[in-house]
């Protein structure tokens, strides 16, 4: 074995290594990602939990310590809260309804839209094609004229033998 395939050998050897090593690293750190974000709904659960649990202790301290007072303030404000959900559910479901008649205009709209514009580019291509067939520039018609004698020559003709 020579000292350069040693080398050669040697630096293979290497850079199998570092891609093995590579390969271990990216799965690592897609572990921890994936554990990061395991991490990061578990603190969101928890964060959760201690703010129902405050919700709950607070409301607790409230029925105790107030065991005597009225409800009905509480129960007004209440009350008032549900009627104010009610009518925002009353105006959603026509927001929507007004939505759903809004979108099927503008679908009717564009559909006859779309078919004037095909229409129209219908009529622009026959007319297109109609000029083009009709142009003096066009070889077919150089050659109808160089075939056939020209008709205002041919109606000169008989206008002057008729005289």
């Amino acid at each position: 074995m020579t000292f350069d395939s040693m080398l050669k050998y040697g630096f293979d050897k290497v850079m199998d290594d570092v891609q093995l090593l590579v390969t271990r690293l990216r799965a690592r750190e897609e572990s921890v990602d994936v554990l990061r974000q395991q991490l990061c709904k578990l603190q969101a659960q928890l964060q959760s939990m201690q703010q129902r649990k405050k919700q709950f202790w607070s409301l607790m301290n409230f029925v105790n310590v107030s065991p005597n007072q009225p409800k009905g303030p509480l129960i007004i404000c209440l009350a008032a809260e549900n009627k104010q959900l009610e009518q925002l559910r009353i105006e959603n479901k026509t927001l929507r309804s007004s939505l759903d008649e809004h979108q099927t205009a503008l679908d009717m709209i564009m559909t006859k839209y779309r078919g004037q514009i095909s229409k129209l580019m219908r009529t622009y291509q026959v007319e297109h094609f109609v000029h083009s067939v009709m142009s003096p520039d066009n070889n077919e018609n150089q050659h109808l004229k160089s075939t056939y004698p020209d008709l205002t020559v041919v109606d000169t003709h008989s206008v002057n033998s008729t005289d």
